[in-house]
């Protein structure tokens, strides 16, 4: 990667009170997947119960010279990890409970599964976050795929209107900076599309640059040399040559 990335994230926190009404702090209100589990006085026992026995058994197992505590140890040790089976299943029925909050917002989930209810809010969280990630309309992209979209050259209609919105938004960029005097480099385009508002993944960047050379509406040069085929699809791929690489409409 050729830049460093302010990662969206989750954070689980336990509530010691009721579920009732939240305020939630300014630090709350960042970019964020907030969720809180509701209290649960048989969770916090359990848990303080597994923790202390696990750290007992840890600290006397290995000393005690006599074998009837060592039998007693060991089947306090298989009674705490059946302790822990039931804590996995009793949290994730809490999470199935849980409130969500992005960026300080309630977000509603009928679900009760816990996996399905924070997918519900992380999707959330990145639509709120990265709103122009729709522009890529799903599609996944890998570096493998850079010469696929170079290939489709003389595929397509000149019409500019005909465009994906992802390579017209590219392309307007690009245009942007020519009719200001200011160059755009490979790198520049990276370090755009990656950030907010747009989360758009590298390889998705390469690709999208790659269809709109196809298209014939842009050139890349390295050194002043223009690239061509092969060229550009080495340079595309290699970062050495690609931070050399100026892109022009």
């Amino acid at each position: 990667m050729l830049t460093k990335i302010k990662k969206i994230c989750l954070r689980i926190t336990y509530l010691c009170h009721t579920m009732g009404n939240i305020h939630l702090s300014e630090e709350y209100s960042r970019d964020e997947l907030l969720v809180i589990m509701p209290p649960d006085d048989l969770m916090v026992r359990d848990l303080l119960m597994y923790k202390r026995t696990e750290k007992y058994i840890r600290q006397n197992i290995s000393i005690t010279q006599q074998e009837a505590v060592k039998r007693i140890l060991t089947d306090k040790g298989f009674q705490n990890r059946e302790r822990y089976t039931d804590l996995q299943q009793l949290v994730k029925k809490l999470l199935g409970q849980t409130r969500l909050f992005v960026a300080g917002t309630d977000i509603e989930s009928s679900s009760e599964d816990a996996q399905t209810r924070i997918n519900t809010g992380f999707c959330e969280l990145v639509n709120r976050t990265y709103p122009n990630l729709l522009m890529l309309r799903g599609a996944v992209y890998n570096e493998t795929d850079v010469g696929r979209y170079l290939k489709n050259q003389g595929l397509y209609d000149d019409n500019i209107t005909s465009l994906p919105e992802s390579e017209q938004e590219v392309l307007a960029f690009i245009q942007s900076n020519n009719r200001g005097g200011v160059r755009t480099t490979m790198k520049n385009l990276i370090e755009r599309f990656e950030r907010r508002p747009y989360g758009w993944s590298y390889p998705a960047v390469l690709c999208t640059v790659a269809s709109l050379w196809s298209r014939g509406k842009l050139e890349v040069r390295a050194d002043s040399n223009l690239l061509e085929d092969n060229e550009l699809d080495k340079a595309l791929r290699n970062t050495q040559q690609l931070l050399k690489a100026e892109v022009m409409a």
